[in-house]
């Protein structure tokens, strides 16, 4: 089941290009290739070695996994992207200790769980790390950042409760 918000993204494309679709895969194809220079960022914030990130991107680019799935018209062209922009804070977060990493988890998570609901188990990462990492956030902002991610996922749990969960189910 894909949420309302990947027919969203994909709603100016088609409105754009007068409904073709071949438009359409050419922008998930561009998605997933940019998906290198976050896969690049995330390598030197795990790593702190740019030559591990160069690997790591010219690996996803020779995927034959991400090659074939960037061709779909469907939720898992987008899943990558999200995912790597959740990990990507993640690393922010708890290996640099950059409050703004927390922010960009948590929109990479809710964009993430938009396309697949399953993706939603990643929220349990964050208690695992602060127990690991104990990171110096004040309540306040984890609260802020727990409200972000009401308001992006809102639009998603109104559309599962106007279907009766057909979704999850």
């Amino acid at each position: 089941f894909n949420s309302p918000l990947y027919h969203y993204i994909l709603a100016p494309v088609y409105f754009t290009f007068k409904g073709n679709p071949n438009i359409a895969v050419v922008f998930l194809i561009i998605a997933n290739v940019s998906v290198i220079l976050l896969l690049y960022k995330l390598s030197t914030v795990l790593f702190k070695n740019h030559w591990i990130g160069i690997i790591s991107g010219y690996l996803w680019a020779v995927s034959f996994d991400q090659v074939h799935f960037a061709r779909h018209l469907s939720n898992a062209s987008l899943m990558c992207f999200f995912k790597t922009i959740y990990f990507l804070g993640l690393a922010i977060v708890f290996l640099n200790k950059k409050r703004y990493g927390l922010i960009i988890s948590v929109v990479g998570l809710t964009l993430a769980t938009h396309m697949n609901i399953y993706l939603i188990y990643l929220l349990f990462l964050y208690p695992v790390f602060f127990f690991i990492y104990r990171p110096k956030i004040q309540l306040g902002f984890i609260i802020k950042n727990f409200l972000l991610l009401c308001g992006l996922l809102s639009n998603f749990i109104l559309a599962e409760i106007i279907f009766k969960f057909i979704g999850i189910k």
